[in-house]
């Protein structure tokens, strides 16, 4: 990833006449690389990411425990025990579910 001063100096260069072999010789790039970056903005930022946030999931009860007025970690130990009752309900039915005899077969070590 190229960053500010690596794409501002390709493109001084190219406006002082450059070819983008010569930019890619002189920064070390590919000329494609060069190409890439001349169709671009100089200033390009990253993409941002688009994702909910981790306590998305407790919003409602969120509310609920602020209008209880409980403290913030009496609000972290009752998110944390939601969170282990879903992880061990998904343990529980992985374990049904990969149950060798529910899939009918034997254990071979009998």
């Amino acid at each position: 990833m190229l960053d500010y001063m690596e794409r501002s100096t390709i493109y001084y260069l190219k406006q002082k006449g450059w070819t983008n072999v010569q930019i890619a010789e002189f920064t070390g790039h590919h000329r494609d690389t060069i190409a890439r970056v001349l169709r671009e903005e100089v200033d390009k930022k990253p993409k941002t990411r688009q994702r909910t946030s981790a306590v998305a999931i407790f919003d409602a009860q969120i509310a609920q425990w602020l209008d209880q007025h409980l403290p913030v970690s009496r609000m972290l130990e009752l998110a944390v025990l939601a969170t282990s009752d879903i992880r061990s309900e998904k343990r529980l039915w992985r374990n049904c579910v990969c149950s060798p005899s529910l899939t009918g077969e034997q254990d071979e070590t009998r």
